[in-house]
């Protein structure tokens, strides 16, 4: 509506564009295409743009180079782009197939749970929320934190370089070609202490999602041009990303968060150093060897014959080997101490600041309900507080984050891009709110508030079936039932302001446990770049 107003075309609906579209494409042709590009870009009207990083050293093209670069094109010989046609399907051969074992339903929420010949279990949810999709989401209890450094490194970055090697027999290109038309993806992931997949696909192609998951598993695709192809590629991104400010913040509140665990890093340029063909490999073989132990969950519009089916042919048959593997301590902690950390980067007019807080948690619904309800409490006090009272802040958030090994914990952090002239003031406004909660000086409503937001949440998340699959995921790996977010309503209505208040007393005392990173633009602390100053108590720092 907007454009139509700026521009003054008529306002249609999508539907109306769809058929005006329609009517439209039979008379554009390939020269018509061409045509057009010819006429708008010229000599005359050309501009180009060179983006690069500004750090001392680089050298950068002037505008006779670039002018020289794009002559040199224009005056070379392209040949027409050639469309590769692909006769092959992308399984040659169907594997042979296992059986569904055992069945059973979990009656509140209709949740089906299939274990298959092989030793996967199957947990599948029929929705009709989304007519055109199905949800896929695989675990297995193993993960990266078993591996030596460099081993871990290729754990981390294996999923990236199989998105883009191909699949089996086919490569990048041949493979975008195959899947011309279809709506279905999958990739693999490995985390610190497990593996698995990820998916989704409309129902039509839900086979060709299975066919993709089995491919995944057992024929990935490792070659050495990809390899070089995907590193030549990442690399710069990478290395120009960490001259970005934020960037540099966020990975220093992760690197201090972590005790500089190496496993724990950001991925960053210099992590592909020691990476080969080899390590990637070994990796998918280990993780990839033994499917007894995985977990797939399923939900969407999918029908339940059809998906027996494909369970039957493409999940039974993938290999096992009974082998069970468990958690493995690398010895990741979290910062546990009082520590704050000041140093400068960049030149923008904003400080970046987080204050962090770690402990022991039991992970049960009860407690992540009153979590989420006090979390949500504290953020509408700091928007009130140091955002409209204040005007002090571009933005301020507080977050949780969950870990289950080798103990129950969380972290909470509250983060804020401000005036750099502010800092501290505004630091003492963020601790004085946190206060008001753990002594109970808030009003009822935004108790109310809280509780209203968490029930049309939860209204509108049962009509959703990512949360529907992001529950199940939770639940069966952790320590409540697969279905037990059912009863989050039940828990809502024991919120109260006594529950806000007894949840931040136990869960956001700062006083014992703080990490606090301050990052302002440089020549503004008072000291040059790259210095460090230090006061009684309070260690300051440079990353």
């Amino acid at each position: 509506m907007f454009g139509s107003l700026i521009h003054n075309n008529a306002n249609m609906s999508a539907q109306q564009e769809m058929e005006l579209a329609s009517q439209m494409l039979p008379g554009i042709d390939l020269k018509s295409v061409n045509q057009v590009i010819d006429d708008l870009i010229t000599p005359e009207n050309l501009t180009i743009s060179y983006t690069s990083t500004d750090k001392e050293g680089m050298l950068h093209p002037t505008e006779a180079d670039l002018l020289a670069v794009y002559s040199e094109v224009m005056q070379s010989e392209i040949s027409p782009y050639e469309g590769i046609e692909i006769n092959e399907p992308l399984m040659a051969e169907l594997p042979q197939s296992g059986q569904i074992i055992k069945r059973k339903k979990l009656p509140k929420s209709g949740i089906e749970v299939w274990t298959l010949s092989n030793g996967i279990k199957i947990y599948a949810k029929q929705t009709d929320f989304k007519q055109d999709e199905v949800l896929l989401s695989a675990k297995s209890i193993g993960g990266y934190s078993r591996y030596e450094l460099d081993e871990a490194r290729a754990a981390k970055i294996l999923s990236s370089y199989l998105d883009q090697s191909g699949l089996g027999n086919f490569d990048a290109i041949a493979l975008s070609h195959l899947m011309a038309g279809k709506i279905a993806q999958a990739n693999v992931n490995i985390n610190f202490y497990d593996e698995g997949f990820e998916g989704q696909a409309s129902p039509k192609d839900l086979e060709t999602l299975f066919q993709l998951v089995h491919q995944l598993g057992t024929n990935p695709r490792f070659d050495a041009t990809s390899l070089s192809s995907f590193i030549n590629r990442t690399k710069p991104m990478l290395e120009n990303r960490s001259g970005n400010p934020e960037y540099a913040f966020f990975d220093s509140l992760n690197a201090y968060s972590t005790n500089h665990h190496p496993m724990a890093d950001m991925l960053k340029a210099e992590h592909f150093d020691n990476l080969t063909l080899e390590l990637l490999q070994n990796v998918h073989q280990d993780r990839f060897a033994d499917f007894s132990d995985f977990v797939f969950f399923i939900v969407g519009n999918f029908d339940k014959k059809e998906l027996e089916g494909y369970v039957n042919t493409y999940l039974a048959s993938l290999p096992k080997a009974r082998r069970k593997d468990q958690k493995v301590d690398a010895g990741l902690r979290y910062s546990d101490t009082v520590k704050e950390i000041r140093f400068q980067k960049g030149s923008s007019e904003s400080a970046h600041v987080a204050h962090s807080i770690n402990g022991k948690i039991k992970l049960n619904d009860a407690n992540r309900v009153a979590m989420s309800a006090t979390l949500m409490v504290l953020n509408e006090k700091l928007r009130e507080n140091i955002r409209e009272n204040l005007s002090g802040v571009y933005a301020i958030q507080a977050w949780q984050d969950y870990r289950d090994f080798p103990k129950e914990g969380y972290s909470i952090t509250i983060y804020m891009a401000c005036d750099p002239a502010r800092v501290d003031e505004l630091n003492e406004a963020i601790f004085a709110t946190v206060d008001s909660l753990r002594s109970g000086r808030f009003d009822e409503r935004y108790v109310s508030n809280a509780k209203a937001v968490l029930q049309k949440r939860f209204e509108e998340n049962m009509m959703n079936n990512r949360y529907w699959l992001n529950r199940m995921v939770e639940n069966t790996f952790g320590r409540e039932n697969t279905d037990s977010f059912l009863k989050y309503p039940k828990l809502y209505d024991k919120i109260d302001k006594k529950l806000i208040s007894k949840t931040a007393q136990k869960y956001l005392d700062y006083q014992q446990n703080k990490l606090s990173l301050i990052m302002t633009p440089e020549r503004t602390m008072g000291l040059k770049a790259g210095k460090s100053t230090e006061k009684a108590g309070v260690q300051k720092d440079t990353p």
